[in-house]
């Protein structure tokens, strides 16, 4: 059976590792940096590109939407296409991919497995570049941040390494309605492919802005009327007391500082006077929350205390 067509897709097949395209891919999917240089981003698997489509969507039927990713190679690999492409569960997704790319390619499994971080290949693959590049980034997003403090609420995240801890930390903050998110220097590159898993796509409904200092964070946050608020066990008042649910219930953009288990946040955001600081009340037993733990409790906490006062 042919597969030069399907779904409004023209397919073309590679069977070849030295094939400039595969190592592109190849490049792309194990280098941050080149995935930083070309704006580009491997997403694996039907559910993250279904959530990808689905933020493609949303953002048409937003006035405010993130800036808009382009899809640049959708990949099938041999049994994906063989097995699944025909059943009617997929065919809604694969007209979605027709109307936003018109080719594809195809390559053997033992190719598409070394573009796959899980033992067992989903099968489908897509790559999708912003437009920019890293350095046009960093120039556009100088330029965004402030206008972003504007939109609502945000998430600084303070040197958090984890791939993993970044990716629930932005699935969580979309999930409360957060607008933008900051990552400071040091931070992990939330376009990895575990991030990316761990994010469900998050990343394409939040505004993101590239890796900054502390100082340079700080002063555009404060020039725009941002409230500052820093989770530290060991700093500042109860989350749940009074005082800071009343400043919590203010209607103005408001932005939480996390940073990285084992050190904690920074010492620049401990220092700053003007930063509410707050820790989680919990059982002694523990010495700590999970960083991404802990970000769902205040940020679900601003949101009661926004319609509480």
């Amino acid at each position: 059976m042919s597969h030069e067509h399907l779904a409004g897709l023209t397919l073309r097949r590679i069977t070849s590792k030295e094939n400039p395209e595969f190592r592109r891919l190849l490049a792309v999917h194990g280098h941050s940096d080149v995935r930083r240089a070309e704006g580009l981003c491997w997403l694996e698997g039907p559910r993250l590109i279904q959530q990808f489509v689905l933020a493609v969507k949303l953002a048409k039927e937003r006035p405010r939407a993130p800036p808009q990713w382009q899809c640049d190679t959708l990949v099938f690999s041999e049994d994906w296409l063989q097995s699944q492409a025909s059943q009617a569960l997929w065919q809604p997704l694969l007209e979605e991919l027709s109307s936003l790319i018109r080719h594809a390619l195809v390559m053997p499994d033992r190719l598409f497995a070394r573009l796959a971080e899980t033992s067992s290949p989903a099968g489908l693959g897509l790559l999708i570049a912003s437009g920019l590049a890293h350095e046009e980034q960093q120039v556009e997003s100088d330029r965004a941040l402030a206008g972003a403090c504007k939109t609502g609420d945000g998430l600084v995240l303070d040197a958090i390494q984890d791939p993993g801890n970044l990716g629930t930390l932005l699935r969580t903050a979309a999930a409360a309605g957060t607008s933008w998110v900051v990552f400071t220097q040091g931070s992990a590159d939330p376009f990895s492919p575990k991030c990316l898993r761990a994010g469900l796509g998050a990343q394409f409904v939040l505004q993101l802005f590239p890796q900054q200092t502390p100082e340079a964070l700080a002063s555009v946050l404060k020039a725009s009327g941002v409230d500052l608020f820093a989770a530290d066990p060991l700093l500042g008042q109860s989350l749940f007391a009074e005082p800071v649910s009343r400043r919590l219930g203010r209607p103005a953009a408001l932005a939480w500082v996390f940073g990285q288990e084992g050190r904690g946040l920074s010492d620049y955001w401990k220092i700053q006077p003007d930063i509410g600081k707050v820790f989680i009340p919990q059982s002694s037993s523990m010495e700590s929350l999970n960083v991404a733990a802990a970000a769902a409790v205040c940020l679900f906490e601003r949101h009661r205390c926004l319609t509480a006062f």
